[in-house]
């Protein structure tokens, strides 16, 4: 895992704004959500995205990114502060 993080990962990355960022989230009746999000970054070629770490034994889908609540979640919360590339 580490090694194909440091050849797949960080050679894309031109400059690291956060690691394990706590975020949080809380709703009109007091119900809050809170998170780390583990790096954002900006990618070449892709500018700043917020990634999230994860392990496992076998490939995730390709449009997990975009169908994932917890990423939607972190870039709800963070939109503000590091608003998307156009």
């Amino acid at each position: 895992m580490i090694k194909a993080y440091k050849e797949k990962i960080l050679p894309k990355l031109e400059k690291v704004h956060s690691i394990q960022e706590y975020v949080s989230i809380e709703n009109e009746i007091g119900d809050k959500i809170i998170g780390y999000v583990d790096l954002v970054a900006d990618v070449k070629g892709v500018g700043t995205v917020i990634l999230d770490i994860k392990t496992s034994s076998i490939e995730y889908e390709k449009d997990s990114v975009i169908t994932s609540p917890q990423l939607s979640l972190y870039t709800h919360i963070l939109e503000e502060k590091y608003p998307p590339s156009k």
